[in-house]
């Protein structure tokens, strides 16, 4: 069924319901239901203005958000997804060329903003682009906006592009990808028994919503029934102040939100026992996080996923309670309706415990590249899609993820993936997080250094416990500590910040005695 007809169906049986709440400012399913056909209806009005061939799929009127995490966005973001028209989901927070580049290729008919001193709104002003604030929506559920010739009642077809997404960069030009409304129709399915959807929980997502785990989240929670509660930034007090004041009963975050939110709650005796599933993604769980986990959510079922922008949901795994056949190493099995496969650069499939590239069969897949599309971050042929990302199938069919193409560092002729690395060094019990990195070295070519965080006190012991389950050539050469990381607005560490750091000298070295 339509996304809309999913709205439209929980606002007659359930009107009253909250369905996007954030900082406290309400939106039930009836207001979400009329102001999206009133937001659907005004985009009816506008007059084309793209070239035609910007947006494929039998795209009519794409509107693109400028809003990041806005009271509005759920009422706006399902208006402009309805009947046969598409949105893209800017992030503010993106470099100003960055966003004259999207814009300039885009050429959307329209864009809201939440501000016009942003970078996306002034840019659009010297384009000519039609822009609107986002607040000068609200007469339109006072029915101040005719209806426009049906054009919110018209049913897309299923293959038709109802989203354009980035991919994230940092002076490089991102990487512009459309995805059709089926693959999410079929995520929503098969996500909903899953992911414990079925009876429309209350969900908590604090990411921001111009990136896909929190864009997603508010859509199956909607989708389902739910009620979807966010923030307009990230700040781990608030969180913990809203899971506990709000009876959340699902919460879905990146792991750098969790460790932040272990911090608080250990002012919280008993965590926060209302949460029933909590889902995270972004980053590979350590053993010392799903403790965390353990503590703040007693009575969780804990579960991660692996997945891509482009390829959707791949695999998935329970790690509390501990599922013995997908151990904790690994991300879990595929993914409902997903195959994989592990191939040479031949493309023979590989067997159990040999490293090769990842594959994946799946509905869930994105159309492919608007634009920006190398031949290398994103293939499609008949052994599969690939992102480039290296990783094995146990006997059982679990998959370890262990890096990525072009992400290999070769050290002293020993060819090493950095996550890999960082997956070990998280499972320690005194290091919270890590990032490994390569830098120049006479001897080695390149030598391995890392940056930690955490309450351990030497170097050697962080060393000799990483031994335990690496081998000697994959240990750094060098650590230093951070009190705080830089974050990207999705929430994960900024690496190119924290290389930048480094190369500045802004980490204190570790002592060690190799």
């Amino acid at each position: 069924m339509p996304f809309h007809l999913e709205i439209d169906h929980h606002a007659a049986v359930t009107p009253d319901k909250p369905a996007f709440v954030l900082d406290g400012q309400i939106r039930t399913y009836a207001d979400l239901a009329s102001r999206s056909r009133s937001f659907a209806s005004y985009i009816a009005t506008l007059p084309g203005t793209r070239d035609g061939q910007s947006v494929p799929g039998g795209v009519r009127k794409i509107t693109a958000l400028d809003l990041g995490n806005h009271p509005l966005f759920a009422e706006l973001f399902v208006g402009a997804t309805t009947g046969k028209n598409a949105c893209a989901v800017l992030d503010p927070t993106m470099p100003a060329t960055q966003l004259e580049e999207i814009l300039t290729r885009l050429r959307p008919d329209l864009i809201v903003t939440g501000t016009m001193n942003s970078n996306a709104a002034k840019i659009a002003a010297r384009m000519g682009l039609a822009i609107e604030l986002a607040s000068s929506f609200d007469r339109l559920a006072q029915g101040d906006q005719p209806a426009a010739a049906g054009d919110a009642d018209v049913d897309a077809d299923g293959d038709d592009t109802f989203l354009v997404s980035f991919t994230s960069g940092t002076t490089a030009l991102p990487k512009a990808y459309s995805r059709s409304r089926a693959s999410w129709r079929a995520s929503f399915s098969r996500g909903r028994s899953l992911f414990g959807l079925e009876n429309g929980p209350t969900t908590c997502c604090p990411g921001a919503l111009a990136h896909g785990l929190a864009l997603y989240a508010l859509a199956e929670a909607l989708h389902s029934g739910g009620t979807f509660h966010s923030i307009r930034q990230w700040q781990a007090e608030g969180v913990a102040d809203l899971l506990s004041r709000e009876g959340i009963q699902r919460f879905v975050a990146v792991p750098t939100m969790i460790s932040g939110l272990a911090k608080t709650a250990i002012a919280k005796p008993g965590g926060f026992p209302m949460i029933r599933n909590v889902l995270t993604a972004g980053s590979k769980l350590g053993s010392k996080q799903v403790g965390q986990m353990r503590a703040m959510f007693p009575n969780a079922r804990i579960m991660e996923y692996y997945g891509a922008s482009e390829l959707g949901f791949i695999s998935v795994s329970t790690v509390v309670p501990f599922d013995a056949e997908t151990p904790l190493q690994t991300v879990g099995k595929p993914f409902p309706g997903v195959g994989l496969s592990i191939r040479n650069s031949g493309g023979q499939v590989l067997g159990p415990g040999e490293v090769g590239t990842i594959h994946v069969h799946s509905d869930l897949i994105c159309d492919g590249y608007l634009w920006g599309d190398d031949g290398k971050a994103f293939r499609a042929d008949a052994g599969g899609a690939t992102v480039g990302d290296i990783g094995e199938l146990d006997g059982n069919g679990a998959l370890r993820v262990i890096g990525r193409e072009g992400g290999m560092v070769v050290t002293g002729g020993f060819n090493v993936y950095p996550s890999e690395i960082e997956t070990a060094l998280r499972n320690i019990a005194d290091v919270d997080e890590a990032v490994v990195l390569g830098v120049e070295d006479d001897h080695l070519g390149t030598r391995l250094v890392a940056v930690l965080s955490g309450s351990f006190e030497d170097g050697d012991g962080v060393l000799s416990a990483a031994g335990t389950f690496l081998p000697r050539y994959k240990l750094p050469r060098n650590l230093f500590r951070t009190q705080s990381w830089p974050v990207t607005t999705s929430g994960k560490i900024a690496r190119g910040k924290v290389a930048e750091a480094l190369r500045k000298g802004q980490y204190a070295a570790v002592e060690t005695s190799s």
